[in-house]
């Protein structure tokens, strides 16, 4: 059975625009589909990551707070919430440090 059929089946049912609140958007990376949450605003940047099984909702108040000085990212590694991992993501340190790193959203050059 080819598992990246599978992986792509479920991520696919996933990727609805009913789990998009606003602020939020898929981004489709060399790991898999990330659900963000990013404020786009021009100020200094925080980048929040909750830890499973905690999602972006559970940290909307703080992600609140912190945008009114802040520019806020906060994003699910792919396999918790509604994020979802391809065969290239392993969970291992290295990954979820390439994930911040190869992505320009983190970095501060995203697309409206």
């Amino acid at each position: 059975m080819n598992f990246q059929i599978m992986d792509n089946l479920f991520y696919s049912l996933k990727k609805r625009s009913e789990l998009l609140s606003p602020g939020m958007f898929y981004l489709d990376t060399s790991f898999g589909g990330i659900r963000i949450f990013d404020t786009k605003e021009n100020k200094p940047v925080i980048i929040n990551v909750p830890d499973g099984p905690n999602v972006i909702e559970h940290q909307l108040a703080l992600l609140q707070g912190l945008s009114k000085r802040f520019r806020v990212i906060c994003f699910e590694y792919p396999g918790l919430g509604f994020s979802y991992p391809n065969s290239n993501f392993d969970s291992k340190i290295d990954s979820g440090a390439n994930l911040l790193f190869i992505n320009p959203i983190f970095i501060g050059f995203a697309e409206d």
